[in-house]
């Protein structure tokens, strides 16, 4: 659906849109830690979000270079995204436990702005359009796609169903050092590193 968009603008609105969630959660976080519930929605808006912006960030890069180097952009990419997501879980939580939780907010909204400088600069080049389709045939199409592909929908419903045992055994196996995954945790420490 990304290729559907201006890459340019979308890139912008999901940039816009992560530092938006970042900068209320960065306000929920000095105007006093917030409760539970105000977590849940900055983690939902936070999810959707992201859920638009990474594919809007891997996008461009095959279309900035010859169609002859786009399978080396594509394993640089995934390279790139696994790096981060290995490594900034515990910089984060270094943060955390060093700096506070606010600093460590704002230090990651802040890592947003580049985005919006680079984004101006790129001009990735255009798609052939494929077809004529409207919006809601695309979806329509690929819903049929899907169910008809039993891998898909196994691996669909594993990562719906999944969660919940968890959530369970976390709601009546509560100890004093139990610490909800999406909460960031209260008391600096060690903890903070999950």
């Amino acid at each position: 659906m990304v290729d559907r968009a201006d890459i340019r603008v979308a890139a912008y609105i999901t940039s816009l849109s992560m530092i938006a969630c970042i900068l209320t959660l960065l306000g929920l976080c000095t105007s006093g830690f917030p409760g539970p519930i105000m977590m849940i929605f900055i983690s939902l808006a936070l999810g959707t979000v992201a859920a638009a912006h990474h594919p809007v960030r891997l996008s461009p890069g095959p279309r900035l270079v010859p169609p002859s180097d786009v399978s080396g952009v594509v394993a640089l990419s995934a390279i790139n995204f696994n790096v981060a997501r290995l490594f900034s879980p515990a910089i984060d939580g270094l943060m955390f436990e060093r700096l506070g939780i606010t600093p460590a907010i704002l230090i990651t909204g802040t890592m947003f702005l580049p985005n919006l400088a680079i984004i101006a600069r790129l001009h990735p080049r255009r798609l052939a359009d494929r077809t004529t389709r409207t919006f809601a045939t695309a979806i329509r199409e690929w819903l049929i796609y899907v169910r008809t592909r039993r891998t898909i929908v196994t691996i669909l419903a594993a990562t719906c169903i999944f969660p919940y045992p968890f959530a369970v055994c976390r709601r009546f196996c509560r100890s004093s050092r139990t610490v909800p995954l999406p909460v960031v945790p209260q008391d600096s420490g060690s903890w903070a590193l999950l």
